[in-house]
């Protein structure tokens, strides 16, 4: 848990918190299964709105399947062309995570390869549509979850684990921008 207060000697004043945890269970000798829960909520403190760089984002390998800042609000100029919008951020998120990773046995396991399976769903919403300029409107504002499923391969590269990812959105919303290859690389357990 993470909690953020924003506001002492600048003109930006909110709190922010975030929620998130990782359940990984051993299933016999082969299968791993791993179940990570995350979610986040801010507040504007004394009527102030919350800068677009401070709000909360998510997509790329935080949500498999979707473009970095694919999902959630977005504002769309009325006289913008077909697909044109920007990312403005919400006010709340979640993400769920359910992954099962398959252990290889020989060569392939003395490197790490790991092949996996994984659903992720999650939301951004909350965006204020008193901040929308006249001309503009809001897309993809809901808590409605998103879901993405795919196939990941990860090995053991040096400083820790280097991950691929092929994932394809099965759940969508109007604003949403899928992306279907990401590398990741992380921490190795």
């Amino acid at each position: 848990m993470t909690q953020d207060v924003a506001g002492p000697g600048g003109t930006t004043r909110y709190l922010r918190t975030r929620v998130g945890g990782t359940f990984h269970h051993r299933l016999g000798g082969s299968l791993d299964v791993s179940l990570g829960l995350e979610g986040g909520l801010m507040k504007p403190i004394g009527g102030r709105e919350i800068p677009l760089f401070d709000r909360f984002y998510i997509g790329g390998n935080s949500m498999r399947g979707f473009d970095l800042r694919g999902i959630g609000p977005k504002v769309v100029p009325l006289t913008a062309p077909a697909g044109l919008t920007t990312a403005v951020g919400g006010r709340a998120y979640y993400v769920g995570r359910l992954e099962m990773s398959f252990r290889l046995d020989g060569a392939m396991d003395r490197f790490g390869v790991s092949p996996s399976v994984f659903v992720d769903a999650g939301s951004v919403f909350g965006a204020a549509k008193a901040e929308l300029l006249p001309g503009e409107r809001l897309i993809g504002n809901s808590a409605k979850p998103r879901v993405a499923v795919g196939v990941g391969l990860s090995f053991n590269a040096g400083p820790g684990k280097l991950r691929f990812n092929i994932a394809q959105p099965v759940v969508r919303q109007q604003g949403d921008r899928a992306k279907s290859f990401s590398i990741a690389l992380g921490t190795a357990f």
